[in-house]
């Protein structure tokens, strides 16, 4: 054979075989091996006593694994784990509470070497769904608000949509505002609204002597809670 032979790492998308004689030229030669860098997440961030080991060196391309492992004593939640590589998802799966974990991921078929620190494992507590349910119609100073949640169910740290309608001729300034367990409704008075309500620490507020007749949209991130209880104030 020639005097010039390269060795790279393998990939499956140009993967082929030939045979080589009478080699004159540089003749690279694929060995199906990829390299995982040494330097990987060690432990599942957000999941205290827990254990990752990352196949590292030389490893065939389609055998690199991510192995977790925790005892039960510490998987005090539901949890979602999430596998990455390079900030690409691997692998999602859900640890239940007071369950040992022991999971081993596939990174899948490697094209290409992973360099240092782009394994990672992150847990995220799994938070269940709340209901909501819309205030009652109120009046307050000639007016009537009537309210309606576009968006009624979310878990905390997600959001709840919805609107109020305005209705009759306010004969006292009015001060709005609407609350959760942990949060206040933030207001959208763009369109319609303008000119009709201003917002103000977190109320919305109609002037005394408008007349009102408009849809004004809401929304407020769930908070650390389990009652689906929203209280509408008027001021």
């Amino acid at each position: 054979m020639g005097s010039a032979t390269t060795v790279t790492g393998y990939s499956a998308v140009t993967d082929k075989t030939e045979a080589a004689s009478n080699v004159t030229a540089p003749v690279v030669i694929k060995t199906g091996y990829v390299t995982i860098g040494a330097t990987q997440a060690t432990s599942v961030t957000g999941l205290t006593s827990s254990t990752v080991t990352v196949t590292t060196g030389a490893v065939a391309y389609n055998k690199a694994t991510v192995e977790i492992t925790a005892a039960k004593a510490n998987v005090t939640k539901d949890y979602t784990i999430t596998v990455k590589n390079d900030g690409v998802v691997v692998k999602t799966f859900t640890a239940k509470k007071d369950t040992d974990i022991k999971e081993t991921v596939s990174l899948g078929n490697l094209t290409a070497d992973i360099a240092d620190s782009k394994i990672t494992v992150e847990a995220a507590e799994v938070k269940d769904p709340v209901t909501f349910t819309a205030p009652v119609k109120g009046n307050n100073a000639g007016l009537t608000f009537e309210w309606t949640l576009t968006n009624p169910v979310a878990a905390e740290g997600e959001k709840v949509t919805g609107t109020l309608t305005v209705t009759g001729t306010s004969t006292a300034a009015s001060n709005v505002s609407l609350s959760s367990t942990g949060a206040t409704a933030a207001w959208d008075i763009s369109g319609d609204v303008v000119g009709k309500a201003t917002v103000a620490s977190n109320a919305l507020k109609i002037e005394s002597g408008v007349i009102t007749n408009f849809t004004v949209n809401f929304e407020f991130t769930v908070g650390n809670t389990t009652v689906g209880t929203l209280t509408a104030s008027y001021t």
